[in-house]
């Protein structure tokens, strides 16, 4: 026995209490902010940032399938 423990990945973030976000830069359309959107669902992430105005103009063709912009905010902003 090599004397190291194997844990299950439940009892490594239990308790873990951290915050996460993603940002991006001038997204070009509403399929890549809807990829990114579900991915940081699955993942626990907290907000998601954007800048530029090329997502604006496109979202309201939202490819958000899983509907995960009404848990998780997404934020337009000036400058990351």
């Amino acid at each position: 026995m090599s004397g190291r423990e194997t844990i299950t990945r439940k009892q490594a973030v239990q308790g873990y209490t951290g915050y996460s976000c993603i940002g991006l830069y001038n997204p070009k359309g509403p399929e890549n902010v809807g990829a990114i959107m579900r991915a940081a669902g699955c993942y626990g992430v907290n907000t998601v940032f954007y800048t530029g105005t090329r997502y604006e103009r496109a979202s309201a063709f939202r490819t958000d399938t899983k509907q995960v912009h009404l848990q998780l905010p997404l934020i337009g902003v000036d400058d990351l």
